[in-house]
C-alpha cells in the first residue's frame, strides 16, 4: 500500500528565535559566554533558561512557556546612525501553554525604561584590532554554539542540551586610510579585536 499505515511520535524538541534592541547584556551572556567546570555557570551556555512570553485572550493573559532553553545561535550588529541589533535562536523542550499567567507563576518584568544602546554608546574609536582603532561604520558578531539535545529511552523530552565546538564569526567595514588592518586580517599572526558596547 502507498498509503500512510501510522504515524508514530518521535523526540519533542521546541525552538524560536527572538529579535531585539538590547539595553543590557545579561540575555546575551548565555550565548557567548562559556562555562566554567569548578565555577557558576550563571550567564553562560552551560546554563539553560525558562522563556516565556504571553499573549491576552478575553481579557486573560496565557503564557507560553519554553523549559530548558539553551542558545543555538547569536547574532549582534550595530551599524553608524543605528540602535544595536540582536538576534538569537534558541532551542528547548517542547512548549507548554498555562492557563493564565498567574497560574504559571510568571511575574512579567515592567518596563526598564532604559535605552537601548546605539551606534555611539562604545565612544569615539569602540572597535579596536590589535593596537589600531579603525573608523568602522558597520559590525557584526555572530556565534553558533552546535548544540546537541541528548535523549534518553523510554521518553521524547530532551534530557540535557550539550554544546559542542563554538563558532564566532566577526564582520565589518571601515573607512580605508591605509594598510595596517588589511595586512593584520591577511596575515598569519593572531590580532585581538574588541567592540566596546557601553
Amino acid at each position: 500500500s502507498r498509503d500512510v499505515r501510522k504515524v508514530v511520535a518521535g523526540a519533542e524538541i521546541g525552538g524560536f528565535t527572538l529579535r531585539f534592541n538590547p539595553y543590557n547584556v545579561t540575555f546575551l551572556k548565555y550565548a557567548f559566554n562559556t562555562g566554567s567546570s569548578t565555577g557558576s555557570v550563571t550567564g553562560t551556555i552551560d546554563k539553560s533558561l525558562t522563556i516565556a512570553s504571553s499573549i491576552r485572550i478575553n481579557s486573560i493573559d496565557y503564557a507560553m512557556l519554553i523549559p530548558g532553553c539553551k542558545i543555538e545561535r547569536a547574532t549582534v550588529r550595530c551599524a553608524a546612525g543605528g540602535l544595536l541589533q540582536a538576534e538569537v535562536y534558541c532551542i528547548g523542550r517542547k512548549p507548554q501553554l498555562s492557563g493564565s499567567t498567574t497560574a504559571a507563576g510568571v511575574i512579567f518584568p515592567s518596563d526598564a525604561g532604559t535605552a537601548p544602546y546605539s551606534f555611539q554608546d562604545g565612544g569615539s574609536n569602540p572597535v579596536t584590532i590589535a593596537s589600531s582603532t579603525p573608523d568602522v561604520n558597520n559590525i557584526r558578531v555572530a556565534v553558533r554554539n552546535n548544540l546537541t539535545p541528548i535523549y534518553v529511552l523510554g521518553s521524547k523530552i530532551i534530557k540535557d542540551i550539550v554544546p559542542m565546538e563554538r563558532q564566532l564569526q566577526l564582520v565589518w567595514s571601515q573607512l580605508q586610510k591605509g594598510i595596517t588592518e588589511f595586512t593584520a586580517a591577511t596575515g598569519s599572526t593572531d590580532q585581538t579585536i574588541s567592540w566596546t558596547l557601553v
